[in-house]
Order: structure tokens, then sequence, then C-alpha cells
């Protein structure tokens, strides 16, 4: 069975890091945005490099968890965990979706992380 790994990380056999790379459709050839050792650091440089160069790429790529609201030309959060989805916002700039989104993540990681503590306590 096949690892199953986010949109554009890849592992390459020939190294132990995670590979970032993005197909742009207005260049019509893929980007590679560069190596990495851990998975989050390669979804961090992903969504940084779409943010960065969302005109170079397409109109329809967008970091995981954000769409785009044409009706209202707006950039919407949301977050999705075992079939439950967490509306986070509605955002005027796809780089402030995708901080909310991040910082959404961090506050769930630092809830379980306290609850984990809380448990090892009792």
């Amino acid at each position: 069975m096949k690892n199953k790994l986010p949109k554009s990380v890849y592992r390459p056999t020939h190294t132990n890091k995670y590979s970032v790379n993005i197909h742009s459709k207005k260049y019509d050839k893929n980007i590679h945005v560069g190596y990495f050792y851990t998975i989050s650091e390669a979804i961090a440089a992903r969504d940084k490099f779409i943010v960065n160069n969302y005109d170079d790429l397409t109109s329809g790529y967008l970091p995981r968890g954000i769409t785009f609201d044409k009706r209202r030309n707006h950039f919407n959060a949301s977050f999705t965990f075992e079939k439950s989805t967490v509306f986070i916002g509605s955002y005027k700039s796809l780089h402030e979706a995708v901080e909310a989104r991040n910082k959404f993540i961090d506050s769930l990681k630092k809830k379980t992380l306290s609850h984990e503590v809380c448990k090892l306590k009792s």
C-alpha cells in the first residue's frame, strides 16, 4: 500500500528528505521548491510558495483547506478532521486565509498537547 502524502509533497527514493514540486499551468512545467527534513517543513514551504507565487501558478491551485468564493471575491479557510469540517473564516487575500488556517491548526496542536500532558499527570 502506498503512503499518502500531502498534495505536491513527494518522497524520492534517492534521499531521506521530502521534495516539494508544484505544477504551474501558466508555464506548463513543474517548479521544484526544495527538499525538507519533515513533512511539516515541506507543507509550510509549499503553502508559502503558493501564496507568494499565486499569480504565476494558476487560479485553480490553492493550499489545502482554502477555497475561493467567486461570488464574494473572498478566500474561505476551513479545517477538516475525521469527516468534520470547521469553517475558520472568509478573507480578502490568500495570505490572510492561509495565516488564519495555520493559526487555527497551531491552536489545535497546543490544545491536544496540553490535554495529553494532563492525561500523563493523572
